[in-house]
Formats: structure tokens, C-alpha cells, sequence
């Protein structure tokens, strides 16, 4: 069986009438997850800022809604407003840091809603150029199918001319809203001198020179470590209110979800060692191993050696470096 499909426009009824439900449905705007980890030419780009001493702690990772200023780091996790009405003044605020302006979004949406013995559906945005095809028959509540009835929209529902039991398949542009919402946390690191154990494992090799009576003088460092604290349980929660028609103020709120790149980003590194390989090359391999606290570089070293090729200094094969906070050169 084929189903008709035909155009909705919408009505001028007044979408702030009694019998209308007014509303501010909030969606969060989440980072592609493929962008949480490097690609060779991310690996590549890293290694190049590594050897040219740039540090991880200015450089935002591509895809992370996350970047750093000194002991600052700015989150910035994006908001979806759809309200009942385009027209709907409503207002945001945030548990922790600030809501931007509000931008103009159309989205481009198709989804199925079912209608239950009903003459009106509310659908989940405010459409404008809605389509539709029913993806089932119709029928009343007794069982008996009917003529597909008329429907009208009036933006942010569906009004049928009859009651109706049915499938429908809609298609169409909502209307709302994009706003970030961003964070600035602080996390200030210091340093520490290693113990003579922990200098062991770090096997970093520094030294500082200075001339005496005319002779370069080469000292080795004493290695250090950096220390910060660990910022956990990150949440925000995004609250939106607004007035209904008979005065009183309604609100709803949405818990915004912390990505994984900015939890690495907020996690504590309690020492130097921490480390990753960045860059391998098939015959000569150059493999850089940085802090991921810091983003300093601890060693850089070439050699052939099959064996260890790809391979941090855990021992275990890297197929991917995270893209996530201190962790990027």
C-alpha cells in the first residue's frame, strides 16, 4: 500500500491560546566523538610542536570544547533551545558559568510519532514546512479503520479532524535556538623534586650550563615533577524558564554531560612519567614522550628497534593518542 503524502503549512491560530501547552525543550550539543582521538596527521603535527618546545598548555585540541590560558581552562559546551513558539520569551541560566546570546537555528528533522485515539498530537519542536505520510492505517478506538482524517498544524502541534488511532511519519524544519554555555575552571600546577627513585624512572637527561673562569660548566638538573589538583564530578545543570499564559513561571532543566576529552583535560597527573608515544616512523622510529599533565616533552629518542616499534613506554601498542587535555603538543 502506498500513503499519501501531502504539505502542512502552518496555521495563524495563536500557538499562546489556553488550550496550547507552552514549553522550552533544552538539547545539548555534543562534539563528534571521532574527534576525541588523533589522526596520523594530528600525531604528525603534535611531534613538530613537541621538538620545536611549543607546550600542550595554549593548543586546543580539534573537536574539544576545550582550550587553556595559564592556570585557566575554558570549557564551552553548546545548548539547543526549542521553544513552543519561536516568539516564546523564555530565559537560560547556568549552574556554573554563563549562557551566550541566543543564535537562529533551523534544523532539518524526520521522525515517526504515534497517535492514540486522539484528535491532536504535540509534536517535540515547532515545525514549519511540515510534510507527513502515514505509516499505518487509520483506525478508530473500536478497531475499525477510517478515512485518513484532515490534519492541521499549528506549529508545535498537530490537530486532526477526527479522532484517530496511527502511525505517522513527519518531516520538516524546527525551529529554536543555539546558545554555549561556558566554564572557567582553575587549575594551577607546581613543581616538586623528584626522589632519587622517582628521578630513575623519569630518566630525563637536563642540565644547565654556565661559564667559570673562562670554562663551560655543565650541571645536571635535579628532574621535578608537576603537581595540581584534580577537578571531579564536573556539573552543570542549564535551566530555562519562562511564562505561561495564566502568568505563572514554568522552568525546565537538562544536566549537560562533560565529554570525555574535557574530563582528561580536568584529571589530575601526579607525576612526569606519565607518557605516550606521538610519532612512529617505519624505519627510523622518532618517538616522543610527553607529559599529559603538563604537555612538557620528557624524551625524545631515534633508533630501529622492531621489537618496540609503536610501543610506549608501558609496553603497551598505541593505535590512536588521545586528544585530550594537557595531553596535546
Amino acid at each position: 500500500m502506498s500513503y499519501e503524502s501531502l504539505r502542512i503549512t502552518v496555521t495563524g491560530q495563536d500557538t499562546t491560546a489556553a488550550d496550547d501547552d507552552v514549553w522550552v525543550r533544552l538539547e545539548q550539543v555534543l562534539p563528534s566523538r571521532l574527534a576525541y582521538y588523533a589522526t596520523a596527521r594530528d600525531i604528525y603535527k603534535m611531534w613538530t610542536r613537541a621538538v620545536s618546545g611549543q607546550s600542550a598548555q595554549t593548543m586546543r585540541p580539534p573537536g574539544c570544547p576545550v582550550g587553556f590560558a595559564g592556570d585557566d581552562i575554558y570549557v564551552w559546551l553548546g545548548v539547543y533551545a526549542w521553544p513552543s513558539h519561536p516568539d516564546l520569551a523564555y530565559a537560560l541560566t547556568a549552574s556554573l558559568g554563563t549562557v551566550g546570546t541566543a543564535q537562529i537555528i533551523r534544523k532539518d528533522k524526520e521522525f515517526s510519532l504515534f497517535v492514540d485515539n486522539s484528535n491532536r498530537i504535540d509534536l517535540p519542536y515547532y515545525m514549519e514546512d511540515l510534510s507527513w505520510e502515514w505509516e499505518s492505517p487509520c483506525f478508530d478506538r473500536y478497531g475499525a479503520e477510517i478515512p485518513r482524517p484532515a490534519i492541521t498544524n499549528h506549529g508545535s502541534w498537530l490537530e486532526f479532524s477526527t479522532e484517530v488511532f496511527g502511525g505517522l511519519r513527519l518531516n520538516g524544519t524546527a525551529c529554536g535556538y543555539y546558545h554555549v554555555s561556558e566554564m572557567i575552571l582553575n587549575k594551577p600546577l607546581t613543581e616538586e623534586e623528584l626522589t632519587e627513585e622517582q628521578q630513575e624512572i623519569v630518566q630525563v637527561e637536563e642540565q644547565e650550563e654556565y661559564e667559570s673562569e673562562g670554562i663551560l660548566v655543565y650541571v645536571p638538573k635535579r628532574p621535578t615533577r608537576l603537581n595540581g589538583y584534580k577537578i571531579e564530578n564536573l556539573q552543570n545543570t542549564i535551566t530555562a524558564s519562562w511564562i505561561e499564559p495564566d502568568g505563572s513561571t514554568d522552568t525546565d532543566q537538562l544536566r549537560l554531560e562533560i565529554p570525555p576529552c574535557v574530563e582528561e583535560a580536568l584529571a589530575f597527573c601526579p607525576d612526569m612519567y606519565r607518557t605516550i608515544v606521538l610519532l612512529c616512523r617505519e624505519i627510523s622510529t622518532r618517538n616522543v614522550y610527553y607529559s599529559t599533565c603538563s604537555g612538557e616533552v620528557v624524551d625524545i629518542w631515534d633508533g630501529i628497534d622492531p621489537m618496540k616499534y609503536c610501543v610506549d613506554i608501558s609496553g603497551m601498542k598505541v593505535t590512536a593518542a588521545p586528544m585530550g587535555g594537557f595531553g596535546i603538543i
